[in-house]
C-alpha cells in the first residue's frame, strides 16, 4: 500500500511542477461523456489484442504519455507528445507481444488510477515472468488526454526488471514465449 501512495505522490509531483497543469486545469473545466475507467480499460484491451491503431484513437491529438522506462521513447525522460508518437511506441510494444491484464481501478473525477500487470516477450528474454504498474490517466471527454505509469517496485519481479533495464543486475535465464502470447 506504501508503495501505491508513493506513486500517487510522485503523480501530483509531475503535476504540481507543471508538467500536466494546463492539461489538467482545462480538462477539469469540461464534462465528460464516457466514464473514464471504461475508455482507460478499451485503451488497454485495444493494446494488447494487438490493434495499435483503435488503442492510439483513444488519445487526444495531443496527448501525453510517459511509460515505465526512464529512458527512451514515451518514457519520463523523453515523454511521447501526440498521437502519432504514441501510435509509434504502441506498435513496437505490439512488435514484442505486450500482453496488459488489468487489474483495480480507482476513479477520482477525470483521474483514472489502474493497476495491471504486463507481460512481453522482452521481459521473457530478460528471465522476468511479468511486471505490476500503477497507471494513472487523465481521460477529456472520451479520450486520454495524459497517462503516466509508474513501476511497482514492491513487486520483486517489477524491481528485478527496473534493475536489469537500468544495468545493475543481470538478466536472468529466459523464460521461453508462450505459443499464444495473450491468449
Amino acid at each position: 500500500m506504501r508503495s501505491r501512495r508513493n506513486q500517487v505522490a510522485a503523480f501530483a509531483l509531475a503535476l504540481t511542477a507543471g508538467l500536466l497543469v494546463p492539461m489538467a486545469i482545462s480538462v477539469m473545466a469540461q464534462d465528460q461523456d464516457a466514464d473514464p475507467a471504461a475508455v482507460v480499460a478499451a485503451a488497454q484491451a485495444a493494446r494488447s489484442g494487438d490493434d495499435p491503431e483503435t488503442a492510439a484513437d483513444f488519445f487526444t491529438d495531443n496527448a501525453i504519455w510517459v511509460r515505465v522506462p526512464a529512458t527512451g521513447p514515451c518514457s519520463r525522460q523523453s515523454p511521447c507528445i501526440g498521437r502519432p508518437a504514441i501510435l509509434a511506441q504502441i506498435k513496437a510494444d505490439a512488435a514484442v507481444h505486450l500482453c496488459i491484464t488489468m487489474g483495480d481501478q480507482t476513479v477520482n473525477g477525470n483521474v483514472v488510477v489502474s493497476h495491471y500487470e504486463v507481460r512481453s516477450d522482452t521481459f521473457r528474454q530478460r528471465g522476468i515472468e511479468r511486471t505490476l504498474t500503477v497507471q494513472m490517466a487523465l481521460v477529456d471527454q472520451g479520450k486520454i488526454a495524459a497517462q503516466y505509469n509508474l513501476p511497482d517496485l514492491s513487486d520483486p519481479q517489477t524491481a528485478a526488471n527496473a534493475a536489469i533495464g537500468a544495468g545493475t543486475q543481470a538478466p536472468g535465464t529466459p523464460i521461453p514465449d508462450p505459443a499464444v502470447p495473450c491468449g
